[in-house]
């Protein structure tokens, strides 16, 4: 059987053999105390099934995690942080997303920054009892509500294995994240690991391994930051695991020779497994290095199976209960509208020049002539934290944009009467800034190039509400005159008119029709349209022999340049009339009108803000 395994330390390729082909447990790289995380999951409870052809939701994953040999191991179950942001299933405040969590039994769940990004969200985690609901597992160790100082859940807990009769001292950090809500305080890393609870738990509470969910990367330096906090009280002994998250990869690094980390991934693409040893068999083993392992499972129904040896997953009652209220609350939400169909996948980490750059098409098809009307003296400057998952070939759905554009910022006018000279420095600053998020792509992007700039013209520059502050702040470190001027305001629109989403659903429905676009799997239907469209080109040459003045031959109706060179239109399907209405976007009262129209009404009051990840 196959499966990612990917262990601390070089193993021979024999030994990889035997893994592949044991008992269930075998194929896990079992341990003293083993874990099962999922991380950074951004509410894609329902999988990602554009990646896997049978992707795991939540239910899945339950049914996977209740059929692991709980009665001959010590098996925790942890998620570490980062449900928010991502699909139509998350809110703010996250009304229909909580709901599922609570159906999962994680052990231990950490806080991410993106529950931190809205006192909405946090409070409603407190008032609707989700924080409650984990019985002092839900951790914050160096998160803190700003009006007590106290933590919003705990700062620590105590995980008991009953098999090694061992107990895990636990802690959940957050890294030094400084774009939170003014509700709430993150504590850096550097000061928390100083606290006295901190020192006093590790030198009176009683333990035999430690655990560190650390909502962070594997390879960030607070993590050894936070272990050498640990090891300078608790000796080399202590075995140290953490489990990471923040970045969005797969990854592993082996601390010393008693501790390691490890990432599990994204958006539910991954299920993590990690296994560590307790203090008594380190103090016994020769080999300790050998004893921190780890695996990623492909979060796909049959890669689940293969983990349990099971030629189809087996699904358990409370996976059925969980799978079905993912459905039910997509259906509510009407995540499943279709929108248009798209005619090739667009990938989110290609360089702009590449044809199939995600971020290419937006700049260049959607924000430049659906929202600067070709108007050359209007730059869109974005970081390229805005979008966040690749647009697939065929049918879109509502959800399959807010995957794109979670956040739906809306615009702003950033500074106006900006001289040519400013901007070009501006830009070349930009562009040759590398990346924060491992892709071929700077931290911000722009509609024009920094040598197209003239410097004898004045610009107006526009972005997101999120980047507006920061494209400020750049302004001001080239020309600090300007700070003063440099004051954001709306562009156009009011915040709730969820600007972003209604771009990509303007452009998607004038440029990318349904009409032609046919699935492979339905010949029947391509061979009807084929000869419909063979029996109308024929109808039309007859009738444009006898009437050869019926058809001018000057206009251009090819889906590639339709709406290009003229007014940008709205097709408004969602008006619950049979007939559409085409309302021409530079009417701002009727844009208004059309683009609380467009959504469900839960998309349209969600305005998200982000983080780079």
């Amino acid at each position: 059987m196959f499966l990612r395994i990917k262990p601390a330390s070089p193993i021979p390729f024999s030994l990889y053999v035997l893994l592949f082909v044991q008992t269930v447990t075998s194929s896990l790289p079992w341990g003293d105390i083993n874990v099962i995380v999922v991380t950074d999951v951004h509410s894609w409870v329902a999988g990602q099934r554009h990646l896997f052809p049978q992707a795991a939701d939540y239910g899945d994953v339950l049914s996977f995690y209740e059929q692991l040999p709980h009665d001959e191991q010590d098996l925790f179950f942890v998620m570490n942080g980062d449900f928010m942001d991502g699909t139509g299933v998350s809110t703010i405040p996250p009304t229909h997303l909580l709901p599922i969590l609570e159906q999962l039994p994680w052990d231990v769940v950490n806080m991410g920054n993106h529950e931190l990004y809205h006192s909405e969200t946090v409070e409603y985690m407190k008032t609707s009892g989700f924080i409650h609901h984990w019985k002092g597992n839900y951790l914050t160790s160096n998160v803190v509500w700003s009006s007590t100082v106290k933590p919003i859940g705990s700062r620590y807990t105590i995980l008991n294995a009953t098999h090694h009769r061992a107990r895990i001292l636990t802690f959940g950090f957050l890294y030094n994240f400084q774009g939170n809500c003014n509700t709430t305080q993150v504590i850096r890393v550097q000061d928390a690991v100083k606290e006295e609870w901190f020192r006093s738990v590790l030198r009176h509470e009683e333990y035999d391994a430690i655990l560190v969910l650390a909502h962070m990367d594997y390879q960030d330096e607070l993590v050894s930051v936070i272990h050498q906090a640990i090891r300078n009280i608790v000796g080399l002994s202590m075995p140290i695991q953490f489990i990471n998250g923040h970045s969005h990869r797969r990854g592993s690094a082996q601390l010393d020779n008693t501790s390691a980390a490890m990432e599990a991934g994204h958006f539910l693409d991954t299920v993590g497994f990690v296994s560590f040893p307790v203090k008594q068999t380190v103090l016994s083993s020769n080999a300790t290095l050998s004893l921190f392992q780890h695996a990623f499972i492909d979060a796909a129904v049959p890669d689940l199976a293969r983990a349990l040896e099971q030629t189809s997953l087996h699904i358990t009652d409370s996976g059925e209960v969980l799978s079905s209220l993912i459905r039910q609350t997509r259906d509510l939400l009407q995540l499943e509208q279709p929108v248009g169909c798209a005619p090739q996948t667009f990938r989110l980490g290609l360089p702009l020049d590449d044809p199939s750059s995600l971020w290419a098409l937006y700049m260049d098809h959607v924000v430049t002539p659906k929202l600067l009307r070709r108007n050359e003296s209007l730059v869109y400057i974005q970081g390229t934290g805005l979008l966040r998952y690749d647009l697939y070939a065929g049918p879109i759905t509502i959800d399959d944009i807010i995957a794109v554009t979670p956040f739906n910022d809306s615009i702003y006018s950033v500074v106006d009467n900006v001289d040519g000279e400013l901007l070009r420095a501006l830009l070349q600053a930009m562009e040759n800034s590398s990346s924060a998020v491992g892709t071929a792509l700077p931290q911000f992007v722009s509609t024009l190039l920094s040598y197209d700039v003239i410097a004898t013209n004045r610009y107006e520059l526009l972005s997101s509400d999120y980047d507006a502050p920061r494209i400020c702040q750049l302004i001001s470190l080239i020309q600090p005159e300007i700070e003063s001027s440099c004051r954001p305001s709306l562009y156009l629109l009011t915040p709730t008119d969820a600007l972003m989403i209604n771009l990509w659903i303007a452009y998607i429905q004038s440029q990318w029709s349904c009409e032609w676009h046919q699935d492979e799997e339905q010949p029947s239907a391509v061979f009807f349209l084929a000869m419909l469209f063979l029996f109308t080109a024929f109808a039309c040459l007859i009738y444009h022999f006898f009437a050869p003045g019926a058809f001018p031959s000057n206009g251009n109706t090819s889906r590639e340049t339709l709406d290009d060179e003229k007014t940008p239109l709205i097709r408004n399907r969602y008006a619950g009339s049979s007939c559409e209405r085409d309302l021409p976007i530079n009417d701002t009262t009727e844009h208004k009108k059309a683009a609380s129209l467009m959504l469900p009404q839960h998309v349209l009051v969600s305005v998200f803000e982000k983080d780079q990840l």
